[in-house]
């Protein structure tokens, strides 16, 4: 990759050994001519935020400082900028982050030397479907994850790859990785290892209730469709004091029960003034106590855990390869695998005939 490095970008966590890193970095840099400006990334609840005071066009790299949250709040805030991440890890686990603080002077050198090494990484993007409009976008690095938001219950994914219909998934939730990202959220959920430069796309689900649901890997290619529903049936609930009488289709009642219809007694349970259609909720009550909704089940959509939105019954979702890759600096000190063997602790040596 030609390119000449004349305004370097350092994209720094707000940690106080990331601040007093960064002066190093800057002195570094302008002993080669190039200026910097530094970047603080806010990570807050209600998502992650860049404070510049400049158009990020301006920049001709930009150097993470931080750990892999770090990184992946970098390569969202460039991304379609075409520039090159230099990805330091200076926390603590640091999957994505290779370049160890140790190695970045030397790592620097080799760059502005010419002898550094790129990859390309597939992103992310996704657009949140109300109604047939679009309410929403996402991209993201790592994942996309869908998840309940309820202290109880599943929900129902079903799943569309290019029209054609996959399967219904319910689950805790579902996550559509990258191959760099399959090694995060997704690994978590026993979700295979890719390559990283691969281009792929995992489906993943969450605690499956079935153990037939597996995870299946798409082409980069490929459209990804997600619909979220609540898999309970919709009952007609019909209240009085605390018996609710539910009516449950293609259910074999008891001897008792006529036409499918099965009679429930819930104790000290009440039905809620403003229940949605889509479910029975109820609160469930202790003697003296305040009610504690366990039912109502909310859907949430996280993208790399860092930003998302609350989604409703029915929201579709739709997950393509984003236009732009993310253009990673490799270290020229660890390959891939030996970040596998050394994070994931993976133990023994070949035999000496297998050595080559």
């Amino acid at each position: 990759m030609e390119r000449e490095i004349r305004r370097a970008a350092i994209v720094r966590h707000p940690h106080l050994d990331c601040r007093a890193f960064s002066e190093a970095v800057e002195k570094a840099l302008a002993e080669r001519g190039v200026t910097s400006g530094v970047l603080d990334v806010i990570l807050t609840e209600d998502g992650s935020y860049l404070r510049s005071s400049e158009s990020l066009g301006n920049f001709d790299l930009a150097i993470s400082l931080g750990g892999d949250g770090t990184l992946l709040a970098t390569a969202r805030f460039f991304y379609g900028y075409a520039i090159p991440v230099f990805a330091v890890n200076t926390g603590t686990f640091g999957f994505l982050a290779a370049i160890s603080h140790d190695e970045i002077f030397s790592a620097l050198g080799a760059l502005f030397a010419g002898q550094a090494q790129f990859e390309e990484r597939l992103m992310l993007t996704c657009l949140v479907r109300r109604s047939g409009q679009v309410v929403r976008e996402f991209l993201a690095l790592n994942e996309i994850a869908l998840t309940r938001q309820g202290v109880t219950g599943m929900i129902s994914l079903d799943v569309w790859v290019n029209g054609e219909f996959l399967c219904r998934y319910r689950a805790d939730g579902l996550i559509v990785a990258t191959p760099t990202g399959s090694t995060g959220y997704s690994l978590s959920a026993s979700g295979p290892i890719l390559m990283p430069t691969l281009d792929n796309m995992i489906i993943n689900p969450i605690c499956p209730h079935s153990l037939a649901s597996r995870p299946f890997v798409v082409a980069g290619g490929d459209v990804i469709t997600i619909s979220v529903g609540d898999p309970r049936l919709e009952p007609s609930v019909a209240a009085r004091d605390t018996d609710v009488h539910v009516s449950y289709p293609r259910l074999e009642p008891s001897v008792a029960a006529r036409d499918a219809d099965v009679h429930v007694s819930y104790p000290r349970l009440e039905p809620s003034a403003n229940a949605p259609k889509s479910s029975a909720r109820f609160i469930a009550k202790q003697d003296g106590e305040t009610g504690v909704n366990l039912r109502h089940t909310h859907f949430f959509l996280a993208a790399d855990a860092q930003e998302g939105m609350v989604l409703e019954d029915k929201d579709e979702i739709e997950f393509r390869r984003a236009p732009h890759p993310l253009i990673l600096v490799r270290s020229s000190e660890r390959s891939y695998l030996g970040v596998l063997r050394t994070k994931l602790a993976w133990n023994g040596t070949p035999s000496a005939h297998e050595v080559k």
